[in-house]
């Protein structure tokens, strides 16, 4: 009997193996598609890519993926975490998630920017300009605000605990910094708990008073090293 005379119940389960549906220059990866007449080859994707419907859905496509992890650390009593890479004129927006607990009870988290790729960072006593309101969980509304700083203040007047169960944790954004068109702001919500257990909720933005680019951030404490969980991402200008 010819080949192309088999039928298909004459075919058992589970009989067709992989080289029986080669569809040519086959690559790991490859997916094997429909395209409305037959099954096509669809040859794999790049790193870091998704698939998704193409815009007519009739199809599939890689495409980038929207947003991108550029780095996640985990510093263990680290005197700061840098982020030095992944700042590229393909990508305008940055976010930042942090879980942070200072060594030393009673802390100031600051942030501070750098134009040279994290070589140096701006400390100049008139460099940053910040502003940060909340609430309190005993209905107080703690402020801070500077037009002339050495860095940005991430909280108010109230501090960062230490002791067990004790921290902040929140996420940062920037927008454009590579851009000189205007100062790089970051905008910033933040939760914490003090030295003495109380609870804050903060919220607020600082910027660079020197229209440059910025190309590397700095989260550091006022004093003592950190320990905790860092996570930065950006998001793709094409999609």
């Amino acid at each position: 009997m010819a080949i192309d005379k088999i039928s298909t119940e004459g075919i058992a389960d589970d009989a067709v193996k992989g080289a029986k549906i080669a569809m040519g220059a086959d690559a790991a990866g490859d997916i094997l598609t429909f395209d409305g007449v037959s099954y096509v080859r669809l040859p794999k994707g790049t790193a870091g890519q998704i698939l998704k419907m193409n815009s007519t859905a009739t199809s599939l496509e890689w495409a980038d993926s929207p947003v991108e992890l550029v780095s996640y650390s985990e510093p263990s009593n680290a005197a700061s975490v840098e982020l030095t890479t992944g700042f590229s004129a393909n990508f305008d927006v940055y976010e930042i998630y942090y879980e942070l607990v200072p060594a030393t009870d009673g802390g100031n988290l600051h942030v501070l920017f750098s134009t040279d790729g994290g070589a140096s960072y701006k400390t100049g006593a008139s460099d940053y300009r910040y502003t940060t309101w909340g609430k309190q969980d005993n209905s107080l509304a703690p402020q801070a605000f500077s037009t002339s700083s050495p860095f940005v203040l991430l909280h108010a007047s109230n501090t960062v605990g230490n002791a067990t169960g004790r921290g902040i944790s929140g996420s940062l954004r920037l927008v454009r910094p590579l851009s000189t068109a205007m100062k790089t702001f970051v905008t910033f919500e933040t939760s914490l708990f003090d030295p003495s257990g109380n609870s804050y909720h903060q919220h607020g933005n600082g910027s660079y008073n020197t229209n440059a680019a910025v190309n590397a951030l700095k989260l550091v404490f006022s004093s003592g090293n950190m320990t905790g969980k860092v996570q930065f991402r950006r998001f793709n200008n094409s999609i």
